[in-house]
């Protein structure tokens, strides 16, 4: 595996190459996602300015950060050398380590033709302790191996609002689903890679069917006319609820759900390469939409 330490850049204490670094492709590209996964609230300087304020809290986790990396490292490589059919029957470019501003942990990018999976180390570490690494992996590295499949299907790419929201469902949905497809791990290490235990699984499961109908309105809502409240976007997305956190991210289940059904008609490989106009008679079926 191509792996390509940036954190080593970040945390170095070479100013000219850290310029350097917030002016290449790879940092504007995960700016790119980062605006992607936060609705497109932040700027290249404003994600900067936090990732500056990260790493001047890491002063003293630099081991820890070290021990992240070996993690993650040691996992892929077992993968690759077991002939893990995920890794032996799909492609893509490496890994990217690098310091981000904790809001996204891992996705992927692509640079050109070329698609890494992308980790923020400060991120991973926050929550180490509650991730499972081979769930969390496989998850991750689906994205790259998507993009690089199907680059159609790269967040960059969208024409609408709606296109936003509905592509990111099937981006996530598709990871989830062929971390259950291609591990044996929990329903807990697959759904949230084990930051919920089977009880809040039960209970996220639970909340997602019975918000289901009512977030169906607001679906067909954003396709016919390109809009979604916010509080509704959170909920698709996001942790609404701290006390609560299987209040949220419902979107991961949904379209989870979506790619568990095609799966039944097609094979990943077709999944893999479905454009997101093929995903909409699907979409409109799961939530009953009549349009």
């Amino acid at each position: 595996m191509n792996y390509i330490d940036l954190y080593k850049i970040q945390l170095g204490q070479d100013k000219q190459e850290i310029e350097k670094y917030y002016e290449t492709d790879i940092y504007n590209e995960y700016c790119g996602l980062n605006c992607f996964l936060n609705n497109f609230e932040r700027t290249n300087l404003s994600i900067r300015n936090a990732i500056e304020d990260v790493i001047s809290n890491l002063v003293e986790e630099e081991s820890h950060i070290e021990d992240c990396v070996k993690l993650i490292k040691n996992t892929i490589n077992e993968f690759e050398k077991s002939g893990h059919p995920l890794f032996s029957t799909y492609d893509f470019d490496g890994v990217l380590f690098l310091i981000g501003d904790m809001t996204v942990d891992s996705q992927g990018i692509m640079i050109e033709d070329k698609s890494y999976m992308v980790v923020d180390l400060a991120a991973y570490l926050s929550a180490k302790d509650k991730y499972n690494p081979i769930s969390f992996v496989v998850h991750e590295v689906v994205h790259p191996i998507h993009y690089k499949y199907n680059p159609d299907m790269y967040f960059r790419h969208y024409k609408n609002y709606k296109e936003v929201v509905l592509k990111r469902m099937l981006i996530e949905g598709m990871a989830t689903y062929l971390t259950k497809h291609f591990t044996d791990e929990s329903d807990a290490d697959i759904f949230w890679l084990g930051y919920l235990d089977e009880i809040g699984i039960k209970n996220w499961i639970n909340y997602a069917t019975d918000k289901k109908e009512s977030l169906s309105k607001k679906i067909k809502k954003l396709i016919e006319n390109d809009e979604l409240e916010s509080e509704y976007g959170y909920l698709l997305f996001s942790i609404t609820d701290p006390e609560k956190l299987w209040k949220g991210r419902l979107a991961y289940y949904y379209g989870y759900d979506i790619i568990k059904s095609i799966h039944k008609v097609k094979s990943i490989d077709e999944i893999l390469s479905m454009q997101l106009e093929d995903f909409f008679p699907h979409i409109l079926n799961y939530f009953n939409i009549e349009l």
